[in-house]
């Protein structure tokens, strides 16, 4: 690779980052899939039940358990608890994995 080309890189990265992790804990989770997604994370990690993805005790599999994985390891790095930066984390991490692939 030329070293404009990793400069290249490295700024979308930068922007990229700037823009899906500014402020993304300070607004509450709202739309109706944000927050059950990350119910059924905070399930997952307190009934130690990672394989089957419940939301309020029912089986739900409009994602696969990856997703709900991620966001579980996503929060018990950040503070052992679901909020709305550790439920949004993994989404951002997506989306600058994919800009870089761009």
């Amino acid at each position: 690779m030329k070293k404009n080309e990793i400069a290249g890189i490295a700024f979308i990265a930068v922007i990229w980052a700037i823009l899906s992790f500014y402020r993304s804990g300070d607004r509450d989770l709202w739309s109706a899939g944000e927050t059950r997604e990350a119910e059924i994370a905070k399930e997952m990690i307190e009934t130690k039940n990672f394989i089957v993805p419940k939301f309020n005790g029912e089986f739900l599999a409009w994602k696969p358990p990856l997703f709900h994985w991620s966001e579980c390891a996503a929060a018990l790095l950040t503070n052992k608890t679901v909020t709305p930066f550790s439920a949004r984390l993994p989404s951002a991490l997506s989306y600058l994995t994919g800009a870089i692939f761009i």
